[in-house]
């Protein structure tokens, strides 16, 4: 990308142009506030929503002086804010790139307003001195302020002019997750460029276009846009937004031609030749005497590539952000032992290659961050960067910056995606298109694997008291683990939030620094079994992860997305007071998902006082599409109606 930049900013083209803002009739003035919108309690669009945007316009210019590019953006937004949960609306960020001067940002205007007891309006504006910018990375910084005064009934209101100086354009999303009112985006451009954009939308939009001799002027509009709803399972929000993607092909004049729509292996070109990526791979990574006196014993490439990995993911700590640039460099990064998510994979790239493994680059697309379209080159697709090494006819994907995925399992954040490989065995030749490719990340026999053992016992008084053992292998073992080191004082207390009055005793856990081996898990539990009249009757479900149905939902927008295979077992035995008998039992049973992807079996079986069952649950697919939710939801319902049945005794 830079080699593009200074291209382009070379050009000896002398282009002067006046560009206008294109008038709409849906424009509205900054100060200007209706009445209406200022004493409206509830939105149109949803009467339960916490707060609405009103109005959001985006006016984008682009113009050439000279052979120098300058894009300016004005921003104007104006939200109503409902309740007390919508507060979080006057807390402002406003993202820009700050190195170099690529971005600034200028006019900023901010006010809240609200109305007195008589109906009058009061403007209360942000103090300039209370707006202040805060350093992401090298790269990136926020503008960042809050409004004054707001409470349930206030509009918010912000405009600022943004200046970029880099060949840039953001793509535009009409959707939030607050309903939209009017939303907006105008481009224009001198008539030389050639743009193109895909909407991606699914509710009516308003496309316009208008052209003269000197510049072209494109328009989308979106109105009364519901909230996007978080739904369970969801890869990422940003795929199932109401948006439109803007693509800059090229500059087509009579005295020059510039494509500037380019492939994959001119972005990676660009990118291996660039001091942030490619260049921090043939660095030499200095004082490594510990690391190296590790490796001098072992002698499968396993063990040397494990060893190297749990090092780098123990000594070096994580800034929490994500990047695919070593901004700070690999060298400066391992001498602090910090760093962003591209220089710690970096620097275990750079140490995986020299202790003689096959080991490469993996641009990816983390599962918050969204899916990854390989039709469209475009490098801000990535949001980091991981390594992958060759062993035998094995691909590894490794994250040093999370601490509990081992080294044999992919990194569950970017299972079930597509990576881009930078396959070069010698980082200091020339990038051809031989040296990358597409890397299908997914391993259908790494699953997620709980198995949960109880035994129990209930007495004439009608409580359950037993001892629960649970095993948590692979993917099940690294989410137990992430949420215990989240919070380990509370975590025992997860256990009991679906089963009123249940309490537990002397939790003890194994295997929490053996990442080869299960997470153990075992306690003591307690609870009152449920009653009516001579009846007494309890689930055998407890402690497996499918308490709760999380698919109730009517109509689904987004696909589901378990990232991983999935299995559940449940197996124990019970026993009930003398004097009691078993009523009824749940029936064995072997439920099938019409396309075979979910088998669920239930054994269970008396003999005298007890009952001992065993239940298996196998999900042998990670992703089901939105239009096969009705049946997907039917099935799930079903199969948590079979797997919550009760066991029933009474007096003999």
């Amino acid at each position: 990308m830079k080699k593009i930049l200074r291209k382009f900013y070379s050009l000896s083209v002398f282009v002067l142009l006046t560009i206008a803002c294109y008038a709409q009739n849906d424009k509205q003035q900054f100060g200007q506030i209706d009445r209406e919108d200022l004493v409206r309690k509830a939105s149109l669009i949803d009467k339960n929503a916490e707060a609405e945007v009103l109005y959001e316009n985006y006016d984008v210019s682009l113009a050439l002086f000279a052979g120098h590019l300058q894009i300016d953006i004005k921003a104007h937004t104006r939200i109503k804010v409902y309740n007390e949960k919508g507060l979080d609306q006057a807390n402002i960020k406003i993202p820009y790139i700050a190195r170099s001067g690529a971005e600034g940002i200028y006019k900023l205007e901010a006010q809240t307003y609200n109305a007195d007891a008589s109906g009058k309006m009061l403007v209360s504006k942000v103090d300039k001195k209370s707006i202040y910018n805060k350093r992401i990375n090298n790269r990136l910084s926020n503008q960042i302020f809050t409004f004054p005064e707001v409470k349930a009934g206030s509009i918010i209101e912000y405009s600022y002019t943004l200046k970029r100086s880099i060949l840039y354009f953001d793509d535009w999303t009409f959707q939030r997750s607050i309903p939209v009112r009017y939303s907006n985006c105008t481009i224009e451009y001198p008539s030389e460029f050639s743009w193109s954009h895909v909407a991606r939308t699914t509710l009516p939009i308003e496309i316009k276009e208008t052209k003269s001799s000197y510049n072209v002027s494109k328009s989308f509009a979106m109105r009364n846009i519901p909230a996007l709803k978080d739904e369970p399972f969801i890869s990422c929000n940003q795929d199932y937004l109401q948006q439109v993607e803007f693509r800059l092909n090229g500059y087509y004049s009579p005295q020059l031609t510039i494509n500037l729509s380019h492939t994959w292996p001119e972005i990676l070109k660009g990118m291996m030749e660039d001091e942030d990526f490619g260049l921090q791979l043939s660095k030499k990574i200095p004082n490594t005497t510990e690391l190296d006196q590790r490796l001098k014993s072992l002698t499968s490439q396993s063990s040397k590539m494990t060893a190297i990995h749990n090092y780098v993911r123990n000594t070096m700590a994580w800034d929490d952000s994500y990047s695919i640039w070593a901004l700070d460099g690999v060298k400066h990064c391992w001498t602090d032992k910090k760093g962003n998510s591209a220089e710690i994979n970096l620097v275990l790239v750079n140490l995986l290659r020299n202790a003689g493994l096959k080991a490469y680059p993996l641009l990816v697309s983390t599962k918050e961050n969204g899916r990854v379209n390989t039709l469209y080159p475009s490098i801000q697709q990535f949001n980091t960067v991981m390594a992958v090494v060759s062993i035998d006819s094995s691909m590894y994907v490794l994250d040093a910056t999370d601490k509990e995925t081992p080294s044999h399992l992919i990194p569950r954040n970017v299972m079930y995606s597509e990576g881009l490989m930078i396959s070069m065995e010698d980082f200091g030749k020339i990038f051809t298109p031989k040296d990358f490719s597409w890397m299908t990340i997914w391993n259908p026999s790494q699953k997620f694997d709980r198995i949960t053992n109880m035994t129990a016992e209930i007495d004439v008084a009608g409580k359950i008291k037993g001892q629960a053992y649970i095993m948590n292998s692979q993917y099940a073992r690294v989410a137990s683990l992430q949420s215990f080191k989240r919070d380990n004082e509370k975590y025992a207390e997860k256990f009991t939030e679906v089963h009123a009055g249940l309490k537990l005793s002397d939790f003890k856990q194994k295997n929490e620094d053996r990442d080869s081996l299960p997470l153990e898990q075992q306690f003591g539990f307690e609870l009152p079994a449920d009653e009516s009249g001579e009846y007494k009757y309890f689930s055998i479900n407890m402690f497996s992860g499918l308490e709760k149905n999380p698919f109730i939902a009517d109509e689904r927008n987004s696909d589901i997305l378990f990232g991983v295979n999935q299995k559940f077992a449940l197996r124990g035995l019970f026993s009930i007071p003398e004097g009691y008998v078993f009523e009824e039992l749940p029936k064995d049973v072997r439920m099938v998902m019409p396309d075979k992807s979910i088998v669920m079996t239930r054994y269970i079986q008396s003999v005298g006082n007890k009952v001992n069952y065993s239940v298996v649950i196998e999900f042998a697919q990670p992703f089901y599409p939105a239009d096969d939710y009705p049946q997907f939801k039917e099935f799930y319902k079903r199969m948590l109606d079979m797997l919550n049945e009760q066991i029933v005794i009474k007096k003999s």
